[in-house]
């Protein structure tokens, strides 16, 4: 379970956000950093009823199948689900591997990586962005229809797995909030 503790939220600030709005999250993500930086849209400041949660996730966990970990873009729901009920996968999406000698490449293409969730009505659009320059353009990882109005939003580092001697701060360069017509 999110400790709410540990994660930076406010209240959405204003009715006509709680219908169609956009949020965007700009980091610089490096091997020292957390497991996981997500955008969480969720209906109470506990975050223990319903929720939506992007992410990129390191994944190195194959169920005893022998991979190559990876970085993920993650979306989780619990908006079908009762309170403190697991929640659902609704993507898992690899971007980038962690091959040998590839490395370096791959935590420079997370230096300007963002998030961005897209709400009009009931649709969500789930997008991502990475690159070493900061030029690079959204691209869409899912899309779907929740029947879910948020009323707060929250930014959300988590260590995951990690050894707790790796724990380091995951520093957020921007997070913007942009009022959007509900007009198709």
């Amino acid at each position: 379970m999110i400790d709410p503790q540990e994660i930076a939220f406010r209240r959405l600030f204003s009715a006509a956000c709680e219908k169609c709005f956009g949020y965007a999250l700009t980091s610089a993500l490096s091997e020292t950093d957390a497991r996981a930086l997500s955008i969480l849209l969720a209906e109470d400041p506990t975050f223990s009823n319903r929720v939506l949660r992007l992410s990129f996730s390191y994944n190195d966990f194959f169920g005893g199948y022998s991979k190559e970990p990876e970085i993920i873009i993650q979306g989780l729901s619990s908006v079908a689900s009762s309170q403190f009920s697991k929640p659902e996968e609704f993507a898992h999406i690899p971007i980038l591997t962690l091959d040998n000698g590839t490395d370096s490449l791959v935590w420079n293409n997370l230096r300007n990586a963002a998030l961005k969730i897209e709400k009009k009505g009931q649709s969500f659009r789930f997008l991502f962005s990475t690159g070493a320059a900061e030029v690079f353009a959204f691209k869409e990882a899912v899309h779907g229809e929740f029947e879910f109005q948020p009323t707060y939003v929250g930014l959300f580092a988590m260590q995951g797995r990690a050894s707790e001697t790796h724990i380091a701060p995951i520093f957020v360069d921007l997070f913007t909030v942009t009022g959007m017509t509900c007009d198709e």
